[in-house]
């Protein structure tokens, strides 16, 4: 690809770390980091790389550079379970960090929600054009109004004790969801050899519909009961898609301070079907059944089993009792 580098002189005389899933997308990290490494080079000077090779190593491997580089620049290249663990190595040590994000996944999720291109190459030059603006060679904190090249984005905070007994704490970046939802994300991983790409999240979700049931739930927000009964999914949203574009809470912004309760009741299951293929527009939320509501403070979130199946940015969690969920307004430095 061609140099979208901001000029000679200009790139940002930042500490800089390119942290880089080869096995995104179903096997294409490593040949897109390859097509787009040397732009990245020519933005980043003082770049250095690291590959990750298990489940979790993204994450460490952000917690222990954010330690020694406060003020740098983390790139991740990868798709959202990449992303979610480095920010949650961030949320950790990452003070003054900011974050870009070069998608290469199969769902890309936070890419969809925060405008930054699908395409690596045009997320690239996207980049570019962003450290273009930046005053004084690097990336200026956003300021509403602003031309500023970095944006802050919310997070949101879930913390459940897992069924091993071991307490846990996880920042996300678009939701966390109980009941279809993680069922579909689990049956969606086992289809990965025959069903290709985006298509398996929504055969997953068919396959859960048919394989589950709606569970009994109860959210509170201190004294408050916000939704009490049977629900087929919960979903607690910061951003609009899940799912590889799927519009669960379509009118979500991930820097408006306030996430969105998205409950899927009890439907039968030609109207559950009906509201799965509406989800790619957003248009579910307009049926009966369907409720959505803004959640400005902390909840808790129930079920009559005691054991619930959770899913967070793609990630999947068991946790025993239950759910904490609240919001941490402007958490993130992203770099538009």
């Amino acid at each position: 690809m061609g140099d979208p580098s901001p000029g000679a002189g200009s790139a940002p005389p930042l500490p800089s770390l390119a942290i880089v899933n080869p096995v995104a997308g179903e096997g294409r990290g490593a040949a897109v980091w390859r097509l787009v490494e040397p732009a990245v080079r020519a933005l980043f000077p003082e770049l250095a790389v690291e590959t990750t090779v298990a489940l979790g190593h993204a994450e460490a491997l952000g917690t222990a550079w954010a330690r020694f580089n406060p003020g740098g620049v983390l790139l991740v290249l990868g798709g959202d379970g990449t992303v979610h663990e480095v920010v949650n190595g961030l949320a950790r040590e990452g003070a003054g960090v900011t974050l870009g994000v070069l998608p290469a996944g199969t769902g890309n999720d936070f890419a969809r929600n925060t405008g930054i291109p699908l395409e690596p190459v045009a997320a690239v030059v996207r980049l570019a054009f962003a450290l273009r603006r930046a005053p004084g060679g690097g990336p200026a904190r956003h300021e509403e109004g602003t031309g500023a090249p970095v944006r802050r984005v919310d997070l949101g905070r879930v913390q459940f004790m897992e069924w091993g007994g071991e307490s846990r704490t996880r920042v996300f970046l678009n939701s966390v969801s109980v009941g279809v939802g993680p069922r579909a994300n689990r049956l969606a991983g086992r289809m990965r050899r025959f069903v290709p790409g985006r298509l398996r999240y929504a055969a997953g979700g068919v396959a859960a519909l048919f394989s589950g049931s709606p569970e009994r739930y109860r959210v509170t927000a201190g004294e408050q009961v916000r939704f009490a009964g049977e629900a087929l999914n919960l979903t607690i949203a910061n951003c609009a898609c899940f799912g590889g574009g799927l519009r669960i809470s379509p009118a979500s912004s991930p820097d408006d301070g306030v996430l969105e309760q998205v409950v899927i009741g009890r439907l039968g299951l030609i109207r559950a079907l009906l509201a799965l293929g509406r989800l790619y527009a957003g248009t579910h939320v307009g049926m009966r059944g369907v409720s959505v509501t803004p959640v400005r403070e902390a909840l808790r979130i129930e079920n009559g089993g005691g054991r619930m199946l959770v899913e967070a940015d793609g990630q999947e969690f068991i946790a025993a009792g239950a759910l904490t969920v609240e919001i941490l307004p402007g958490a993130l430095d992203l770099l538009r």
